[in-house]
């Protein structure tokens, strides 16, 4: 009797056991730590790295400035006395000192002497010109030449005379305060005068 007891016993408990099984029952309880690490695994956010753009900026290149709008100039010249006699051309030398007011508008002295007579007559000259300009680049600069001079020559045309003077040049920059200049000036405009013609080579300098 027992023994049918028994075996009764082991046959509701096999069954059981399988009941549990098939409705999803965990057999192995999941560990604390474990549900830890699983937490920790869902709640990490992915990091994002952020390009870094460096911004470079342009170099500022300072603008060349005088230090005054004074200048001073020397350069050699070579004259020609002209009409419809003869024609007469004599070198020498000439000396120039200028202001100015800004990069557009100045005024200059400037003075010639012919010491070299080569064809014919000594040539002084003297007078106070406005000076419009124009820069046409960083380096050269464009200008003209209108005022009031006073000329003489002597040996072969003697002319002591004055009048309205013009011309114009061009310059070039050596370096921040040398700079190149050619021209040309008309002595003297005048009836009755004989032409009178100047072309100046030499250097100038911005104080």
């Amino acid at each position: 009797m027992n023994l049918i007891k028994n075996i009764g016993l082991s046959a509701v408990s096999m069954i059981a056991l399988s009941s549990q099984s098939y409705a999803g029952g965990d057999i192995v309880p999941v560990q604390e730590y474990e549900a830890e690490l699983i937490e920790q695994e869902v709640m990490v956010e992915p990091i994002i790295v952020q390009p870094v753009v460096k911004v470079v900026e342009p170099e500022v290149i300072p603008a060349v400035v005088k230090n005054t709008p004074w200048y001073v100039g020397a350069g050699l010249v070579a004259g020609r006395t002209s009409n419809v006699h003869c024609e007469d051309i004599t070198y020498g030398v000439m000396a120039k000192a200028g202001y100015d007011f800004n990069e557009y508008v100045g005024v200059e002295a400037r003075g010639v002497r012919t010491n070299w007579e080569y064809e014919g007559s000594k040539i002084k000259h003297a007078g106070i010109f406005l000076k419009p300009q124009v820069p046409v680049s960083e380096d050269i600069n464009l200008y003209g030449l209108v005022g009031y001079g006073k000329t003489t020559t002597s040996h072969i045309q003697n002319l002591d005379e004055t009048g309205l003077a013009y011309g114009a040049g061009a310059e070039y920059a050596l370096s921040e305060d040398m700079n190149l200049f050619v021209d040309y000036e008309r002595l003297i405009e005048k009836s009755n005068v004989p032409d009178l013609e100047a072309l100046s080579l030499g250097l100038s300098y911005d104080f």
